[in-house]
């Protein structure tokens, strides 16, 4: 019979705790990989949007909101527009929160339009990735490894150009 070896510490494990302690930390290794892989993912969504004429204003949002966003929203908090023969501003409240007061806090902040649209847009490719993972989660589809490179393929959104 053998006798075994003596311990150093108190801390450190006995043979019979490091295959759980081994398996606790690849645990937190894979959990890690994880989150780089979903930063890694933002980080490409957040930066997709400026791969698409870059210094120009895409007709994507009103072209009035991304130049003169206090203008467009103090237009949008009345119902008649004279200006229209007395039209009703009924489009004009969707903008209200949270893009009007996105675009009005950049805008203060001396940021660019057409930066401030792109950011705006990755914001929007984002919280499409996040909820799609979040969904994915709940009903158990994919891999913790492969799910947010799966994910992220998922929220395209079709932004027109026209020259």
């Amino acid at each position: 019979m053998r006798a075994a070896a003596p311990r150093l510490s108190n801390s450190q494990p006995s043979p019979q705790e490091l295959p759980g302690r081994a398996a606790a930390w690849q645990q937190r290794g894979q959990q890690v990989a994880v989150r780089y892989l979903w930063l890694a993912c933002c980080l490409f969504l957040a930066g997709l949007p400026f791969a698409t004429a870059p210094g120009k204003i895409i007709a994507d949002t009103k072209f009035e909101l991304v130049v003169n966003p206090s203008g467009f929203l103090s237009g949008a908090l009345t119902l008649w527009d004279p200006q229209q023969f007395g039209g009703l501003l009924n489009q004009a409240v969707g903008y209200l929160f949270p893009m009007g007061p996105f675009f009005e806090l950049l805008r203060l902040l001396s940021v660019a339009g057409w930066i401030v649209q792109r950011l705006w847009i990755g914001v929007l490719l984002i919280v499409a990735f996040a909820g799609v993972e979040r969904l994915a989660v709940r009903m158990g589809i994919g891999t913790r490894g492969r799910r947010p490179c799966g994910s992220c393929a998922l929220p395209r959104p079709h932004v027109p150009t026209w020259s």
